[in-house]
Formats: C-alpha cells, structure tokens, sequence
C-alpha cells in the first residue's frame, strides 16, 4: 500500500547514482561547450577550427547540446 522503500535505499542505487552524475556532467559539458561554441561564433569563418555541414544553421544552445551528447555518454561506456 505504501511505498517502504527509503530514500536512503534509492540514494545508493546505482541506476539512480548514474543517472544523477550524468545529469551534473551533462550541465557542466553543456556550459563548457556553450562558451566555446559563443567564442566560435565571435571568430571569423576562415580562422574557425572546426567547419560543421550545420554551420549558420544551428544556435549556440544547439550546437553545444548536440556536442556534449555526442561526447558525454562516452565517459559512461564500462
């Protein structure tokens, strides 16, 4: 009837765990990548590094989202 599981049971799950560090590093990758995204945006198109098929197309919040999913769940592969 009642839910007995405690919170300390759910706080040492690792499914829970997991999904908790990867929402903290997802913010920090994401603001990370937004910085260098904005200072890509801020350099002139023949000095910018990295020349995406997106590019004009995409924000700054876009493409920083897009390059921290493509690099974030990596650091979970076991």
């Amino acid at each position: 009837m009642f839910n007995t599981m405690s919170t300390h049971t759910l706080a040492t799950d690792p499914k829970h765990t997991d999904q908790k560090n990867f929402h903290r590093l997802f913010r920090l990758t994401f603001v990370l990548f937004l910085l260098v995204a904005v200072f890509r945006r801020l350099l002139p198109r023949s000095w910018r590094p990295f020349r995406s098929s997106l590019e004009g197309h995409e924000t700054v919040f876009d493409e920083a989202r897009r390059t921290a999913n493509t690099i974030l769940p990596f650091v979970f592969v076991r």
